[in-house]
């Protein structure tokens, strides 16, 4: 009897002993990330965020009227949805509407056709001229930006660039240091009003990927960028191998920003000749391009109704 207790109680440490050794050995493995894109764990996005996305790809694009049909459309299927107040605010500065110019016709000849640019189509009396926003409108429409505009610029970091006649939005919580990994976006206006759109992407890693492409995950949609179109710089230094690619946003670009923003889950997965690396975004990201869009919009808005032809009011 007694050797039974003896073996069982042997056989219970040795039980004991395996069942420790496994778990030491699973806190010392490295987990690997699980994919990103899972069928069961996709997130549908309702239609207000569709059209909120086509609302601010048409908006940042200076397609107004686009914007303008989307926003009733938002207001009429979903009143009071953070959506439709979102498109009404970002519209807000562009009222009242200002008239777009009328193409002017050429008559047929072998010369170029060239219009004059202050040329107008003569008006009958059945036409009417478009009536322009008056001086107290403007004025103040442009106190209530110059308010928004503040407001999120008070949140960026301003670098002066003399010599080219370039000011440059950055977040001020993000440096350009290369040891990271973030999917960013930047602003540059230059002296004459323009206003763009540029955006960096960083990597740091154990070893170099030589990346030529990326592949942007936003929920259930997947969205391809290239390395063709913009400055791919590469190193190495005591913290490892870092690669950041920066480039001026294109409409296809601004789509997958504004996606990236509405999105429940995003990732970023770095493709390159020498291997292939994943990551989640984080919020972080999320919240610091939302940052951006909100100063980048309000400078555009900003440019849009100083550059009105007004009447004196009353």
């Amino acid at each position: 009897m007694r050797l039974t207790i003896i073996v069982v109680l042997f056989i219970a440490y040795v039980i004991f002993l395996i069942f420790l050794f496994v778990k030491i050995g699973e806190q010392d493995t490295p987990r690997i990330a699980e994919p990103f894109i899972e069928d069961s764990l996709l997130v549908q996005t309702s239609e207000a965020d569709n059209l909120l996305a086509e609302f601010m790809l048409a908006f940042n694009q200076g397609d107004y009227d686009r914007a303008r049909q989307i926003a009733a459309t938002l207001q009429e299927k979903y009143p009071g949805s953070p959506q439709a107040e979102k498109a009404a605010q970002m519209l807000a500065g562009l009222k009242p509407e200002t008239p777009q110019p009328v193409a002017y016709k050429a008559p047929t000849s072998s010369k170029p056709k060239t219009a004059p640019a202050t040329s107008r189509p003569t008006t009958t009396s059945r036409e009417q001229p478009a009536s322009k926003p008056q001086i107290g409108d403007l004025s103040a429409k442009i106190q209530e930006n110059e308010a928004r505009l503040q407001d999120a610029l008070s949140r960026m970091r301003k670098e002066r660039d003399d010599r080219q006649g370039i000011t440059w939005y950055f977040n001020k919580n993000v440096s350009h240091y290369v040891y990271k990994n973030s999917f960013e976006a930047y602003i540059g206006q230059s002296d004459a009003g323009e206003v763009w759109l540029r955006l960096r992407i960083y990597f740091t890693g154990e070893n170099p990927l030589n990346i030529n492409s990326y592949q942007v995950y936003a929920d259930d949609r997947e969205y391809s960028i290239s390395t063709l179109y913009g400055n791919m710089e590469q190193g190495s230094g005591p913290r490892g191998y870092w690669e950041w690619y920066d480039m001026q946003v294109s409409p296809k670009e601004m789509k997958v920003i504004n996606e990236v923003m509405i999105a429940n889950r995003n990732a970023v997965r770095y493709i390159g000749s020498k291997g292939i690396w994943e990551r989640a975004m984080t919020e972080g990201e999320k919240l610091r391009l939302t940052h951006v869009m909100e100063a980048y919009n309000a400078l555009l808005i900003q440019k849009e109704l100083l550059s009105v032809n007004v009447v004196p009011g009353n």
